[in-house]
């Protein structure tokens, strides 16, 4: 009992800390804010953070990139985390604010081509790549769309990017965010326990008739290709 209060009273004291300047996101399962950090009386941000349901059975993904980074991983396509705890129902994650622009602004922005397909499907299959083999067993993003995918570019210059014909892939840096309905891959289920997804670019498993595995994570990606061209 005395620990849990323990954890408790610093779970309140990290609430205090931070000031909400947006709320980005809600639902019956996730809240996302934009926050700044308090700190000796200066503020340090933006960061995000997201205030995830544990009885929906969310969130594991955040804890285990958080372990891992704690342990002196680093993640070339995923946001650092700087915290992860619990607080009343929820797993609350406090991470960085990643710069650049959505793919579904950027492809709205340029219109689809194969140029700008050219330049962002190839780091974008690496990020998925970085979170299927850094962990055992593969973490299984399940909602990878164009609002969940960062885009951005060597420099301010190219932020401001018009066309693609003289952007490579090398330049384009691409950052998966959202993971709160990622789950560990189970080889022994049949199915997922828990159904969600974005119908547009999810896989049938991940709707009742199996079980999601690294495949799924590749059908998205074959509709976010799709996205780029079309």
């Amino acid at each position: 009992m005395s620990d849990d209060l323990s954890r408790y009273l610093d779970s309140l004291e990290r609430e205090s800390r931070y000031r909400v300047e947006a709320v980005l996101k809600e639902s019956d399962f996730e809240t996302t804010q934009r926050v700044f950090l308090a700190d000796g009386g200066a503020e340090r941000g933006p960061f995000i953070r997201k205030f995830i349901k544990r009885d929906k059975g969310l969130g594991v993904a955040y804890e285990r990139i958080y372990e891992a980074q704690l342990a002196g991983r680093t993640f070339k396509h995923m946001p650092s985390i700087l915290e992860c705890y619990p607080h009343d129902e929820n797993t609350v994650v406090v991470m960085e604010f990643v710069e650049g622009e959505t793919l579904q602004d950027l492809v709205y922005r340029l219109d689809p081509s194969v140029e700008l397909a050219q330049a962002v499907f190839p780091p974008l299959c690496d990020a998925v790549r970085e979170l299927h083999e850094s962990f055992d067993p593969p973490l299984i993003h399940r909602d990878l769309k164009p609002s969940n995918v960062i885009v951005s570019f060597d420099s301010a210059e190219d932020n401001m990017v018009l066309q693609f014909d003289k952007i490579s892939s090398t330049q384009c840096k691409v950052t998966i965010i959202d993971f709160g309905i990622a789950r560990e891959y189970d080889e022994e289920a049949l199915e997922d326990t828990a159904h969600f997804g974005t119908r547009d670019f999810a896989p049938p498993e991940q709707f009742g008739y199996g079980q999601t595995s690294e495949s799924s994570d590749v059908y998205a990606l074959g509709l976010l290709l799709f996205f780029c061209l079309t």
